[in-house]
């Protein structure tokens, strides 16, 4: 009697994920508002980092400068930018960093 191959499990396909984080500068001088920017996220951020990390999923992550030192480009097809900057840091939410992520395809 012919021995039957097994079927093969079928492998998840990997996908990679960009996660952003985002924050609000706070004027100098002034702390965040209660329950933002404290010891108890700076932990909580860490103990994902090690989350990520230790499950493999783990590809890259950074840290941008802050909106305060950036430099907007607003490319044109009539010419070049417009000389004066607005201020990136006026009352918007912006880009602090990201992680670069690889895990299971759940679709």
């Amino acid at each position: 009697m012919r021995e039957v191959e097994p079927i093969p499990a079928p492998r998840l396909r990997r996908v990679k994920y960009l996660l952003l984080l985002w924050t609000q500068d706070v004027p100098e001088g002034q702390d965040y508002a209660e329950g933002f920017g404290g010891d108890a996220d700076y932990q909580a951020w860490m103990d994902f980092e090690a989350r990520v990390r230790e499950s493999g999923a783990y590809l890259d992550s950074g840290e941008l400068e802050p909106a305060r030192s950036a430099v907007m480009v607003a490319p044109t097809l009539a010419g070049p930018a417009p000389r004066e900057q607005p201020d990136p840091t006026a009352g918007t939410l912006h880009i602090s960093g990201f992680y670069l992520v690889d895990v299971p395809d759940l679709a």
